[in-house]
């Protein structure tokens, strides 16, 4: 039987999703059924390198999924929903992946910890302002008659310049 990293992210995330980042260790893998006779996990020395592994599989995941959304070149809000829809069913199959992010646990025992998933937050950091700064880029927001027409409109409604400082309402 031909086995792949995936068996092993899969049995190390059902190990965390039991007993958190603290349960996950070599030798726990090494009890899981499936794993028995993989090739692959002889591999594995230490705890560092199965978290490094689980923690770029959800690098992967969510690069392919933002990738998948934004080739679809949708209006952005209807893109920022599909993000969040497919961020909400990637952590429901993978309840492990909110204790590779979040458990200060992994950044311990795992050297690259901080490296990775500070590269994750940035692809959804720089997806998401991407679409916000989208309709700016296309002036899909620009107001009627120009930015100029808007500040005078507002100037108007501001008060008199001799407001006092002090923050009491009350005019000089």
């Amino acid at each position: 039987m031909v086995m792949n990293n995936e068996d092993i992210i899969k049995a190390a995330g059902r190990i965390m999703a039991r007993s958190g980042a603290v349960g996950l260790t070599v030798d726990a893998l090494h009890q899981e059924p499936e794993l028995v006779e993989n090739e692959l996990l002889k591999e594995i020395n230490n705890e560092n390198e199965i978290f490094e592994l689980m923690l770029r599989h959800l690098e992967r995941e969510l690069k392919y999924r933002v990738n998948a959304i934004s080739a679809q070149s949708e209006p952005p809000e209807k893109e920022i929903s599909h993000l969040f829809n497919n961020l909400y069913d990637l952590f429901k199959q993978n309840p492990w992946y909110p204790h590779l992010i979040f458990d200060p646990e992994v950044s311990a025992r795992c050297t690259k910890a901080g490296e990775i998933i500070f590269r994750v937050k940035r692809v959804a950091k720089n997806y998401l302002v991407g679409l916000v700064k989208q309709p700016q880029q296309k002036n899909i927001h620009a107001p009627p008659g120009g930015s100029r027409q808007v500040s005078r409109r507002h100037r108007k409604r501001l008060p008199d310049e001799r407001w006092q400082a002090n923050g009491t309402g009350k005019m000089e």
